[in-house]
């Protein structure tokens, strides 16, 4: 396989393929047509260029609404805009591409004449910029001469990303839709007054100065003609811009213009080929997961990691929940470990946004966060509080020499070990969580695996505070109260066996379940709270994957761990039982797991929330960078291989 031109597979669930540089990031169809183009805004967080209307705000709490919305945003159906050519507008592409594992090329070939679309995010004097690039070629290879009839069309809706939860908590409305359309001839330029944004397309055809007001979406259509003579091939550039004014879109849009498109192509694809070879020297050998390690990282760097000042904002996906989670956050970092200088700069900005950006009203961080670092959802999670602590901890054991961030980051850390601290049972070092990692309520207030998180956070914290004080708490003794209290309180009996409770309240009542969100389960001995041979926790993955674990566990020739949040197999249940198995040693159940993985990918190598886990369908969320993060953390980094490097068959 060339890995610079990697053809997609049409038997795998459809999804939009992705794009973009970090200030932006689109989805286009496979016949070349724009979904939605994305950009940060400072005060709605995160705004969209769509065909698609806004999420209606009356139906919030209506899952099924959710879903079915989220579901239409990825069907082959979906509404798109821009180019329609005639001549193939009925017919799928020849071969679909991804150049370098993030740039989407189409091509056709239709009688004596060949066609071409790509498009990708494109960067100013070595600068993301917040627009996109979209060149189609026409390429005459017969003896004729051929006229060439597209039309440019689509309805479109300028608005702030709908940010469709499953568990909201947040009433966070929409803006007023109102859109202004102007046509004056070469350029389209849309504003929507009430969000404060505006975009501007240049590469339209030529016609009359046209406007439109009204609540998006609007329609646009307009039509051109094409002459192109034997062996003739013959380019077109559409240019698309998102700014907070249209007079910062049409600057942009005009820079490009004047610009060279093939170069800045061309450096586009130098930049994600050296990304992508220094990824493919991680990888153990054989790689049957490749395109969704190659797939994983280009989505992270290029849709989910949003400039935000001086820092970067990590999304959990773009196009559904533009929004950021300190756990998911957390696991996509751990999928980038190149130890390069980009990398490290990229843990650092992060850990700027999460301790400086995003905002604590309340001292602690919330459940979810806007890219400006607004909180959406006011809920208590407690693992959500770890996660920040941790990755701080392990910048300062990777950049010890950075002194001037861990000086200016250390001092937040007290106050939220104590707000985790003010939640601590009467009884015992527990404390509580007023959800699951899943976004769910729990059924008693104290939760198994975010123990074993808080355990491990506080040991790491420990050998920083040695280092660097910025608490006068014993860490490490505190980390050793809760490690046995862990053992005390949530080791229950199960099928027959000893195993850890889900969730318990201190008072000998216990929740038996285990759900794919929680990967502190199958890390705890790479962590060192217990060996991979004691066992409870064999127990404890012996009932996870197995019917036993009702709501979390899905049966079929594809199941396997999920959710009661989304029932089906979870991909990341797949890339739990990756890692449960290589540390009980069973190579071949490690394999299956990951064959099952690339089995049920996304045609672009995109791992989903949930899954049918009969026929591989695709249940939930086909846009997600969790999952294949993790899986690129379970091949890659090194914290997370077992002992004896039996990883490298899988």
């Amino acid at each position: 396989m060339d890995i610079f031109q990697h053809q997609l597979e049409w038997g795998h669930p459809y999804k939009p393929l992705d794009f973009g540089n970090g200030l932006l990031a689109g989805s286009v169809s496979p016949d070349g047509r724009l979904l939605s183009l994305n950009s940060f805004h400072p005060v709605q967080g995160y705004v969209t260029l769509s065909a698609m209307p806004p999420f209606p705000n009356d139906r919030r709490y209506d899952q099924a609404a959710v879903r079915a919305y989220r579901a239409a945003l990825a069907s082959r159906d979906a509404l798109t805009f821009g180019l329609r050519p005639a001549a193939i507008e009925q017919a799928p592409p020849s071969s679909l591409f991804l150049l370098a594992g993030a740039i989407p090329r189409s091509r056709w070939s239709d009688g004596g004449l060949e066609v071409e679309v790509t498009t990708w995010a494109p960067h100013l004097d070595g600068r993301p910029v917040p627009g996109a690039l979209q060149q189609w070629s026409w390429h005459n290879t017969g003896r004729r001469p051929l006229t060439w009839e597209y039309r440019w069309e689509g309805p479109l809706a300028l608005s702030r990303a709908s940010y469709t939860q499953l568990t909201e908590k947040g009433d966070l409305l929409l803006p007023a839709l109102a859109l202004g359309l102007d046509y004056d001839g070469q350029t389209l330029t849309l504003v929507a007054p009430e969000v404060g944004v505006a975009a501007a397309i240049l590469g339209l055809p030529a016609g009359s100065p046209w406007q439109l007001q009204g609540n998006g979406p609007l329609p646009v259509a307009t039509q051109g003609r094409l002459r192109i003579e034997p062996g003739q091939t013959v380019t077109q550039t559409f240019i698309y811009t998102l700014a907070q004014t249209v007079e910062e879109a049409q600057a942009t849009a005009g820079q490009l213009a004047a610009g060279d498109v093939q170069a800045n192509l061309e450096a586009a694809l130098e930049a994600r080929q050296r990304r992508w070879l220094a990824l493919a020297e991680r990888l153990p050998r054989p790689a049957p997961a490749l395109a969704l390690a190659q797939r994983a990282q280009s989505y992270l760097w290029d849709c989910c990691a949003v400039p935000v000042g001086e820092g970067v904002c990590l999304l959990t996906d773009h196009q559904l929940l533009p929004l950021s989670w300190t756990r998911d956050a957390y696991f996509l970092i751990q999928g980038c470990t190149a130890g390069d200088g980009a990398e490290l700069g990229l843990r650092r900005r992060h850990l700027l946004w999460l301790f400086e950006t995003a905002q604590r009203p309340a001292g602690y961080w919330g459940r979810a966060y806007l890219a400006n670092g607004r909180p959406k959802d006011h809920v208590f999670q407690l693992d959500q509080q770890c996660y920040p602590l941790l990755e701080l901890a392990e910048y300062a054991g990777r950049c010890p020499d950075d002194r001037a961030t861990l000086r200016r980051l250390l001092p937040h850390a007290p106050l939220v070990i104590e707000h985790i601290l003010s939640r601590q049972a009467a009884v015992a070092p527990l404390f509580a969580t007023e959800e699951t990692p899943a976004d769910d309520p729990l059924p008693f207030p104290y939760h198994f695996s975010s123990h074993v998180l808080l355990w491990h956070t506080l040991r790491q914290l420990s050998r920083l505070n040695s280092r660097w004080p910025f608490t006068g708490l014993d860490l490490l003794a505190l980390s050793q109260e809760i490690e046995a209290a862990v053992w005390r309180y949530f080791v229950a009996n199960g099928e027959g066996h000893s195993l850890f409770a889900y969730a318990t309240d201190a008072g000998g009542r216990h929740y038996l379940y285990h759900d794919a969100n929680d990967l502190p389960l199958v890390l705890a001995p790479l962590w060192g709270f217990c060996p991979a041979d004691h066992p409870v926790w064999q127990a404890t993955i012996a009932f996870a994957f197995s019917p036993a674990n009702k709501g979390g566990y899905y049966d079929g020739p594809l199941g396997g761990l999920g959710s009661v949040h989304t029932p089906g197999a979870w991909p990341l249940g797949d890339v739990q039982e990756l890692i449960a198995a290589r540390l009980l040693g069973d190579t071949a159940r490690a394999v299956r797991a990951l064959e099952r993985l690339v089995a049920t990918a996304c045609r672009d190598g995109a791992l989903p929330e949930a899954r049918d886990p009969h026929n591989g369908a695709v249940h939930s969320r086909h846009w997600f960078a969790w999952p294949g993060a993790a899986l690129l953390a379970a091949l890659t980094h090194p914290a997370w291989q077992p002992a004896g490097g039996s990883e490298k068959s899988v």
